[in-house]
């Protein structure tokens, strides 16, 4: 299927431009792990905006204290705390950028084996992370969110 042909390219295009690329063989099975690892990362490195993120936190399955939490949300632009979960949305210029970025999030959340809610509205994206093992904020809400954060 050619470049202008295939959904998932023109995905990738929207949300990243035209440096993007996605593998044959992860087109053919409907999965994003080579427009997330490989793509993604290429095409904001090419930009110069890529940035690996540094955990401050020993990530374990434990309960921030209001400190930490005030303090990781000081690295952090544009997130918050709403109802006990990190939250941000993020805009885009069309609504197919935002299911787009909602794949690229959803990869890098089963990297890490931890799971966002993502609600995805027209040209807005809301990510919402907290860890359900310890029914609160811990330090995987915040390397989760730095990782999100090295996708814009």
């Amino acid at each position: 299927m050619g470049r202008g042909q295939c959904t998932s390219q023109l995905l990738c295009d929207k949300v990243l431009g035209s440096g993007c690329t996605l593998q044959a063989s992860s087109h053919r099975r409907g999965q994003f792990s080579s427009f997330a690892r490989n793509s993604a990362e290429a095409a904001l490195a090419e930009e110069g905006n890529f940035k690996v993120p540094v955990t401050t936190l020993k990530l374990e399955y434990k309960n921030l204290t209001e400190d930490e939490i005030r303090d990781g949300l000081a690295t952090l632009s544009g997130w918050s705390v709403m109802n006990g979960k990190l939250t941000k949305s993020f805009s885009f210029d069309s609504y197919l950028a935002g299911p787009a970025f909602a794949s690229l999030v959803a990869e890098v959340a089963e990297s890490l084996d931890h799971h966002p809610d993502i609600l995805i509205g027209y040209r807005k994206v809301t990510v919402f992370v907290n860890t359900h093992a310890v029914n609160g904020i811990s330090p995987y809400d915040f390397e989760l969110a730095k990782r999100i954060e090295a996708l814009r």
